[in-house]
């Protein structure tokens, strides 16, 4: 499969976001029960917000990515080192997390031309 990359880092976004979604059930629920305008109050509430966040940053990372690949270009190395330098950051930070998903992707951007 050519354009691989894009869609990969798409389903770990989605999976993300799911995740979030299940994992913060409670605290979603508050946030729409105070409104959304300035409805973070707690720490935990500031999670979920920042998870689903990062889940839809990565989702649009992955179309990028993606509709690069589909005109038959690579993705710009310095964009697969940056993300990579943030994934290490992740990865050292919290080992036990989903971050270790990205790494195929990341590096395959970094190794080959398409």
């Amino acid at each position: 499969m050519k354009n691989w990359k894009g869609i990969w880092i798409i389903v770990v976004a989605l999976l993300h976001t799911l995740f979030g979604i299940s994992s913060f059930t409670k605290e979603l629920h508050e946030i729409g029960q105070q409104g959304f305008i300035n409805g973070i109050n707690n720490i935990e509430q500031s999670l979920a917000a920042w998870f689903l966040l990062f889940g839809c940053l990565l989702f649009v990372i992955g179309l990028l990515v993606l509709s690069i690949e589909k005109h038959g270009q690579a993705a710009p190395k310095a964009t697969a080192i940056v993300l990579l330098v943030i994934n290490c950051l992740g990865v050292t930070l919290m080992p036990a997390s989903g971050f270790w998903l990205l790494f195929p992707p990341l590096v395959a951007m970094l190794l080959f031309k398409k």
